[in-house]
This record gives structure tokens, sequence and C-alpha cells, in this order.
């Protein structure tokens, strides 16, 4: 009995999760994205939403502007930090998810 229940809480909390993703415009088969906000120039890329999009060409022409952008978030993030060690360079990154294969990029008028 408890195990039924259980179950059938774990299925609607997957249901949930996943009705939450459709709705933030996530694609969970292959990790695509959709993502609005205002672009900010960063040393790495342009920054949207949270979302680092490496090699964008003409990154300042976007910045302060209210953007719409759908990629792929890559599984690794090549910059992010690593552990401090005593004695070694502090190294620099960031940790945020980052897009490098971007399908659409749209600005978008408020």
């Amino acid at each position: 009995m408890i195990k039924l229940k259980f179950i059938k809480l774990l299925i609607l909390l997957l249901l949930i999760f996943n009705m939450n993703c459709i709705k933030k415009g996530i694609d969970m088969k292959n990790n695509t994205i959709t993502v609005e906000g205002i672009a900010e120039v960063s040393k790495a890329g342009l920054v949207v939403g949270g979302v680092m999009l490496l090699d964008y060409p003409d990154k300042e022409m976007y910045e302060g502007k209210y953007v719409k952008v759908t990629g792929v978030i890559e599984k690794e993030n090549p910059f992010k930090l690593k552990e401090y060690k005593k004695g070694e360079p502090v190294n620099q990154g960031f940790d945020m998810p980052v897009m490098k294969t971007i399908n659409f990029f749209d600005i978008i008028e408020k």
C-alpha cells in the first residue's frame, strides 16, 4: 500500500517537473532551451537569462537589448571554476550554463 502511494506521488512529481520544463521552453531530449532577457556583455561572451552564449559575433551590438535565444546547452562547461589549491594561481571561470549552438536569436522590442 505504501509503495503504491509512493509510486503515484513519484509519477505526479515527474509530470509536474516535465510540464514546468515545457513552460520554460526546455526540450529534455537534446538539451535545447529558450531564454529571454536583457543581453549583457562579459569577457567570455553574451549573457542572456543566466546563460552564457559563447562565440557570438558582434556581442557589443546587442548589449542592453531584450533578446530571445534558442539553442543547445552544453553538457560540460569548459570554463567551470576549479577548486583552489594552495600555492597555485587563482583560476578564472564561471558557473553557469553555456550555449555554443544557437538555433534562433531575435531582438524583441519592448
